[in-house]
């Protein structure tokens, strides 16, 4: 693998990682894309609408979020497996690793 691409590896990693602790800091553990594309581009990871769901498609296939439509907009709800990925108590492959907490 190219330097090139475990870069973009990792930046998808992360990405993944910044989209499930949005998902999982909401009160009731749902989100839609909409606003998960602008906790992205506030965190740096200037994304399109289509990588979004993309990502949250192959997510849910990794058994962290349930999706379903509202609308035009997609709803991603984080599951037992993605909230035990957040609070470090397994580890989700596919998915970035969270820091320490501090």
């Amino acid at each position: 693998m190219s330097l090139s691409e475990q870069y973009r590896r990792d930046e998808e990693l992360n990405a993944r990682l910044t989209i499930l602790k949005a998902v999982h800091e909401e009160q009731d553990h749902q989100l839609n894309d909409i606003l998960i594309q602008k906790r992205l581009d506030y965190f740096g990871h200037r994304k399109s609408k289509d990588w979004v769901r993309t990502q949250l498609r192959a997510m849910a296939d990794l058994g962290v979020f349930t999706l379903r439509e509202a609308g035009t907009a997609m709803v991603a709800e984080i599951t037992e497996t993605g909230i035990d990925h957040v609070e470090r108590r397994t580890v989700v492959e596919g998915i970035a690793r969270p820091g320490a907490a501090r």
